[in-house]
């Protein structure tokens, strides 16, 4: 979704994403996140084993951490 932003919306993504990081101030909203199972292939039997389960981000919240887990990896990497 990102990668198709022009102009003035990835503008303000870009100001944003860097407003959170420079300020050290994320959003409440950025530090929960919802867990769904997904039912796996065979018979669930209200068993949680036969669910996987996925995690849905906000775009921006997800690039940010891409950038700083990115970032950060390269360091420790390097030292």
């Amino acid at each position: 979704m990102l990668k198709h932003l022009t102009g003035e919306a990835f503008n303000l993504s870009l100001v944003l994403a860097n407003a959170c990081l420079i300020h050290g101030d994320i959003s409440a909203d950025w530090r929960e996140a919802l867990v769904y199972p997904i039912p796996k292939p065979h018979e669930f039997e209200a068993q949680l084993k036969n669910t996987q389960p996925i995690t849905l981000l906000e775009i921006i919240r997800k690039y940010v951490v891409k950038v700083i887990t990115t970032r950060l990896s390269k360091i420790l990497a390097d030292n």
